[in-house]
């Protein structure tokens, strides 16, 4: 593996997606991005620091943007 030559941190390019930013973690990518697709829920377990709320964050992410509605409640009574 070669020397990366980086003067600051200005010049690492970050991507604008979360689930581009999470690095080793590839098999609980594919993963998520199957239960994206599937609409289906995923259990994240593992040791602190090892991704999981980041991989959380991505899978909201990776979901399709649902239409708001608003809903109103009426109460009847008395």
């Amino acid at each position: 593996m070669g020397r990366l030559n980086y003067k600051t941190t200005k010049d690492i390019h970050v991507p604008e997606r979360i689930v581009d930013q999470v690095i080793g973690q590839q098999h609980g990518i594919d993963i998520i991005k199957k239960a994206a697709n599937q609409r289906r829920n995923v259990l994240l377990i593992g040791e602190p620091g090892t991704g999981k709320s980041m991989i959380g964050q991505a899978l909201a992410e990776l979901l399709p943007k649902e239409k708001l509605q608003d809903i109103y409640s009426f109460d009847t009574c008395c």
